[in-house]
């Protein structure tokens, strides 16, 4: 039996039917400001929150269905068409809704079919979603990089006896080596610390700030911090010597401002690069340069990042892209940041980092 790539998931999320129930209310309401005409359900799971998304906006439901598997066991390289899109979704308003977007192809071919038929404007929905699903879908209930067992595959009817769904038994095993195997590499991202009020240096206010959270951060195999002196002041006063200036850290974002107000934090950035445009291609920029950073570790290490705020917001949803950028709050204050697990091929979060954990 083969089965998708579990083991670079991180820990395990059960499911109950209670928490299908919260997620697939929370999937209706973000669904409702699009006011979607017509539901499209990818069977098989995928009809579980197609119908209570359906039954919850009072609107027509219409199955699809495109899959790898077959008598559920994964037999296809590629999703392979096995019920087509209804035409009736010509010249409305559509939400394709699966229950989970790991790759995000299946939501992304479902939706390219409901336009060629003449879909007004399709959004693409999914109960669950990983941070590596690309594309990500639009919305999303729940963002999780984790082992997701959900409450209808956790037990299947076999030779008459109930038993946990072998593809589960199958995926625990594989990810309970990988994670006995190899540690993820850190990347802890931070702003700089607090600026004099004239000049690019830090103020001594700044200074105290950066000593104080020092004291409790590290060791790192990295440091690396952008060529302005600020971030480089702030990396010293930390504890921390320097290996690498990288000018890139601080670039110039022509364009970038007329697109978002940094200040309005993670959410308004996200939506910004969604856009494409300037921010865009600030998040792609920093996204690679953060990647690169992480790969460059041995297996368990840790970098270190010192940047600037805005950067930050933009190189965290590059990374993420299909994360709950609302969740993370607002932008980055002085010596604020994240911090990012990488597992060789994928970021997860592992913390938005406050200089007050109280205030996100």
């Amino acid at each position: 039996m083969r089965s998708y790539d579990y083991a670079h998931r991180s820990g395990v999320r059960p499911l109950s039917w209670e928490d299908f129930a919260h997620l697939a209310a929370r999937l209706a309401e973000r669904l409702a400001v699009y006011q979607p005409q017509v539901v499209v359900g990818v069977a098989r799971a995928g009809l579980f929150p197609a119908t209570a998304v359906a039954c919850s906006l009072r609107r027509e439901l219409y199955p699809a269905r495109l899959t790898r598997r077959l008598n559920d066991e994964v037999v296809y390289p590629a999703p392979v068409w096995k019920t087509p899109v209804s035409p009736d979704v010509a010249g409305k308003v559509v939400a394709v809704v699966d229950e989970i977007a790991d790759s995000g192809q299946t939501l992304a071919l479902v939706a390219e079919q409901a336009r060629l038929l003449g879909a007004a404007k399709v959004i693409t929905a999914s109960l669950v979603c990983h941070t590596w699903a690309s594309p990500a879908p639009d919305v999303s209930a729940l963002v999780t990089d984790a082992f997701v067992i959900f409450p209808w595959d956790r037990q299947v009817l076999v030779d008459g006896q109930w038993q946990p769904h072998p593809e589960i038994v199958a995926g625990l095993a594989a990810q309970a080596h990988s994670e006995a195997g190899a540690r993820p590499r850190v990347l802890e991202v931070r702003r700089h610390s607090e600026r004099a009020s004239s000049g690019g240096h830090l103020s001594q206010a700044g200074v105290t700030l950066a000593r104080r959270l020092g004291a409790g951060m590290g060791p790192f195999d990295r440091v690396v911090t952008s060529a302005l002196p600020r971030t480089l002041e702030t990396a010293l006063a930390m504890g921390f010597a320097v290996d690498e200036q990288n000018p890139d850290l601080n670039m110039e974002m022509p364009g970038a401002a007329a697109e978002v107000n940094w200040y309005e934090g993670y959410a308004a950035v996200a939506q910004a690069v969604r856009r494409g445009g300037a921010v865009a291609s600030v998040a792609q920029v920093q996204a690679g340069i953060w990647r690169q950073i992480a790969q460059d570790l041995p297996q368990g290490g840790a970098a270190l990042i010192v940047s600037h705020g805005g950067l930050i917001e933009a190189g965290a949803v590059g990374c993420l892209p299909g994360a709950d950028h609302a969740a993370w709050g607002r932008a980055c204050g002085y010596c604020e940041g994240l911090r990012l697990l990488f597992d060789g091929q994928q970021f997860t979060l592992d913390e938005v980092l406050r200089t007050n954990p109280g205030m996100l």
